[in-house]
């Protein structure tokens, strides 16, 4: 290792600051090597450093506790505005449903309505019940047939 004076460090900084760089790094090192040293001693801990890592577990505690806080009331926020949708839309569906129900009530009464007088508005239309009676003779008539044909067939068969 060679060693300059301070007069050729003077005219070559470059040089003395590199080596003096070196030398304030070392005593950096050194320095923090001793105070890691001290503070992992424990006959080197006093109780002011105890209280102070307990003040600051405390407020570190503390902060967590603020922000589960902050966070619980969030999703509360969120709940609460969740459950505000839902209710207005539940609102909304059964308005819609009444809405159903009514239109429907009032179709069947318009359709009553129509099928028990629509002879009175013009005399061709027949009657509810005249058409029923006519559809239950129609209707008898063809299984009148059905059985006669059936029978006839079962007849043909040899039966």
């Amino acid at each position: 290792m060679v060693h300059t004076s301070l007069a050729q460090q003077l005219r070559r900084p470059h040089i003395g600051r590199h080596r003096a760089q070196e030398e304030v790094h070392q005593e950096e090192y050194h320095q923090e090597e001793y105070q890691q040293e001290e503070q992992h001693n424990p006959a080197n801990l006093n109780m002011s450093h105890i209280l102070h890592a307990i003040e600051d577990l405390e407020m570190k505690h503390m902060e967590g506790q603020e922000q589960i806080l902050a966070m619980q009331s969030k999703w509360m926020k969120q709940q609460e505005e969740w459950q505000k949708q839902h209710m207005e839309q539940q609102q909304l569906n059964e308005g819609r449903q009444l809405h159903r129900e009514e239109f429907s009530v009032n179709t069947q009464a318009r359709l009553s309505y129509m099928s028990d007088n629509m002879h009175h508005l013009y005399y061709a239309i027949p009657t509810y019940e005249e058409v029923q009676k006519e559809f239950v003779e129609r209707e008898e008539g063809k299984v009148k047939q059905q059985k006669e044909t059936l029978k006839k067939k079962m007849e043909d068969a040899g039966f």
